[in-house]
Order: C-alpha cells, then structure tokens, then sequence
C-alpha cells in the first residue's frame, strides 16, 4: 500500500465525498503534501461549493502526476 496523506475533512467534506465518487479514493505521496494543501484550501474550486466537481478534477490530476507518483 502506497505512503498517503489525509485531506482533512473539515466543512469540506463533501468534496471528499465527489472525490472518492467520481474517481475511486485518492493516495498522496508525503512528497507532495506541500501542493495538495495549497490546492485544497486556498484555491475557489475547492472552497466554493459551486466549483467543487473542478476540485475533484484538479486533486484527481494531482494524484497521478509524476510528482505525486515518484516514490
């Protein structure tokens, strides 16, 4: 099993909800906590309920790019 980084759910955690929806769950290297971070809590796609289907997009491309994949 990959190494992974929680998202932590706070009152966002229906966009946890899209996300294991649309994609299935989503594993993070600790490698790039620093950007899931910045993407989840500082960005209007996934803190403005109206763009949440486009945070689950972002986080979903975050996931497999090489960055995150690296071991």
């Amino acid at each position: 099993m990959k190494d992974c980084c929680k998202i932590e759910a706070g009152a966002g955690g229906n966009i946890l909800k899209l996300c294991s929806f649309l994609s299935g769950p989503l594993y993070f290297n600790p490698k790039c906590r620093k950007h899931v971070y910045r993407l989840y809590h500082h960005t209007r796609d996934c803190t403005i309920p109206a763009y949440y289907k486009r945070c689950a997009r972002l986080l979903t491309r975050l996931a497999g790019s090489p960055q995150c994949i690296e071991g």
